[in-house]
């Protein structure tokens, strides 16, 4: 039952437990002639709601590190990919964008065509599938490593200073800039931070300009040109190690969050 709108048919994702405080309706796909009710979802705010149950860790203190190339790699030596079929969805999008903006309507001041709302429907629709899969790739995620893992350490991760950082033509940081906003760095760091206060599961987020690249995980030297590189492996000049870049930057992001740990439990 909603205000002003009276009984409404709604698929529920899952039972409702606690008390409902607020309910917040967001269209989702826009109306259209041929389809006059578009589609709609609503988020539900509950308190005095149960947490999940709390479950055995199946491994020890795991780092993290994201990245383009490769979504999430960890420590562990485990890699996460965002799924593929964000890239294709994402290129039909383009085209289907592309042909809204020829419609009757597009242009200020011109009355929207039945054309026109038709496929403001279809472009509303593929960019909700586009956010739907990638929320659901973050959740997956993040929930498997704060399941199985006693503590998660992450590094923050700067997005909007990454996009004010490209260079280039503006094609091409258009371009990364598109990617760098669907790897979601800071809802992955969000999301492991208040799963791990669910399951009592430790979590540290490390400062951005922590060197965990440039740091050889074996010996410790420090090697600056490799924040200078996109070159994925890398040769360390003192002890001769290659490097797989993310894997080594997951083990030093470890490390830290372990020293992290090490020191705060001295004070107490």
């Amino acid at each position: 039952m909603l205000p002003k709108c009276g009984r409404v048919k709604a698929k529920i994702h899952r039972p409702l437990t606690g008390v409902v405080v607020s309910a917040t309706v967001t269209q989702d796909i826009a109306p259209s002639p041929k389809r006059p009710e578009g589609a709609y979802s609503i988020a539900v705010n509950v308190k005095e709601a149960p947490l999940p149950e709390a479950v055995e860790p199946e491994a020890g203190a795991v780092g993290v590190t994201m990245g383009l190339e490769r979504w999430i790699v960890t420590s562990d030596g485990e890699v996460r990919q965002l799924p593929d079929e964000i890239r294709r969805l994402e290129a039909k999008l383009a085209r289907e964008q592309k042909k809204l903006s020829r419609r009757q309507g597009a242009r200020k001041g011109e009355a929207p065509s039945n054309r026109y709302l038709e496929q403001r429907r279809k472009v509303s629709a593929i960019q909700a599938r586009i956010a739907n899969i990638r929320s659901n790739a973050v959740h997956n995620a993040t929930a498997e490593l704060v399941r199985e893992h006693e503590a998660v350490y992450t590094r923050a991760m700067g997005s909007k200073q990454m996009m004010m950082e490209q260079e280039g033509p503006k094609k091409k940081r258009r371009a990364i800039n598109r990617r760098i906003a669907d790897a979601s760095f800071a809802e992955v760091n969000r999301q492991i931070s208040y799963k791990a206060d669910w399951l009592g599961r430790r979590h540290a987020e490390l400062d951005v300009l922590e060197p965990t690249a440039q740091t050889c995980s074996d010996c410790g030297h420090v090697e600056k040109s490799v924040g200078d590189s996109f070159a994925q492996t890398w040769t360390c000049p003192e002890c001769g190690r290659v490097h797989d870049r993310k894997y080594n930057g997951a083990r030093n992001v470890l490390e830290a969050g372990l020293r992290l740990d090490s020191a705060e439990a001295a004070e107490e």
